[in-house]
């Protein structure tokens, strides 16, 4: 198992969450964050690490 997984599942869930909430597709979440649709999807498939940069963006 990949040491950071659990914290990857826990942020994917919130993002995925706060888009729900707000009725945002992920193209309007990167649109509005600046940071590209694709990864947007990977961040919340779990496949990747963001940047702090992204996290910040996306918060």
């Amino acid at each position: 198992m990949v040491k950071n997984a659990p914290c990857r599942a826990i942020y994917a869930a919130q993002i995925r969450a706060a888009r729900g909430l707000l009725n945002w597709s992920k193209g309007a979440l990167a649109e509005r964050a600046g940071v590209s649709k694709q990864s947007v999807t990977r961040i919340e498939k779990g496949t990747m690490d963001p940047r702090l940069s992204t996290m910040t963006a996306l918060n």
